[in-house]
């Protein structure tokens, strides 16, 4: 007899995708829900590792130790071995996979170890929030709130570059981790997409490109807001908007419009809850 239930089947699959106990997959052949969970999840696992398959140059160890014998050739001048820095060609986009990589490992900890404390709550909300979409309420305007501050903290301790665009397959693991998912794209590119800790709380971050330069957009589910709240900055200015389950924040230069962003991000995804 199957004395598996959702939650923990779901507990256990969450955990551990692939190694899935007989206990589970019985429980998962009678379960549709309970099936496209877990197939939602290894499919995740399957195209972030498709993702981050990159190919090493076939020459590149003999290009090593080429470049090791002629260093401890030049051994008397150990200055000189210094000034000549081994080039090794590095496969584009390398530097911000391993970023993305790291962030979702972080994401995944964190979001199996609360996983208990929130399921219970997560299993009320289902029948209120299945398919709800980020909504603005807008209220008033505040300067020198806490919850702006901690975001240009964060925004000052990861300063945002436009590389590539990250492609859709390494998002979509992000706002799994998070507890989103992608409605339709955003009208403009997505150049970084992590989970990350704002006031020691988890939020999506995405860097996108605006006509002044990097928006920096923050979805944070556990800081619910009343109100509309705007600061400003030496070269930058923020919004902070109620959504939907929590609020976001969006970050740029002072003359770029950030409203636009708000209204871009919040058409393009939805809660998975």
């Amino acid at each position: 007899m199957n004395t598996i239930n959702c939650l923990e089947a779901r507990r256990q699959i969450t955990t551990d995708p692939v190694r899935i106990a007989d206990a589970v997959r019985e429980h998962l052949y009678g379960c549709p829900s309970c099936g496209a969970y877990a197939r939602s999840l290894v499919s995740s696992e399957e195209q972030l590792r498709r993702a981050l398959e990159i190919p090493v140059p076939e020459t590149l160890g003999a290009r090593i130790r080429v470049r090791q014998t002629m260093d401890d050739a030049r051994a008397s001048d150990f200055e000189s071995a210094l000034a000549a820095p081994i080039e090794v060609p590095v496969p584009e986009g390398l530097a911000q996979r391993i970023l993305d990589r790291t962030a979702l490992e972080r994401a995944r900890t964190r979001k199996r170890r609360k996983f208990l404390q929130f399921s219970m709550a997560a299993s009320i909300a289902v029948a209120v929030a299945v398919g709800s979409n980020l909504t603005l309420r807008p209220d008033v305007s505040l300067n020198e709130e806490p919850l702006l501050s901690a975001v240009m903290a964060h925004n000052r301790y990861h300063a945002p570059t436009l590389g590539h665009p990250v492609p859709p397959e390494l998002i979509t693991p992000v706002l799994h981790m998070v507890g989103l998912e992608m409605k339709r794209p955003t009208r403009r590119a997505i150049y970084s997409a992590t989970a990350c800790d704002v006031r020691d709380k988890q939020a999506l971050h995405l860097v996108m490109s605006g006509a002044q330069g990097p928006v920096n957009v923050y979805v944070m589910p556990d800081e619910p807001m009343e109100r509309v709240i705007t600061g400003q900055g030496e070269g930058w200015h923020g919004l902070v908007v109620p959504v939907r389950h929590g609020s976001m924040a969006v970050v740029g230069h002072p003359k770029e419009d950030l409203q636009t962003f708000a209204r871009d991000v919040r058409g393009s995804l939805r809660w998975r809850l």
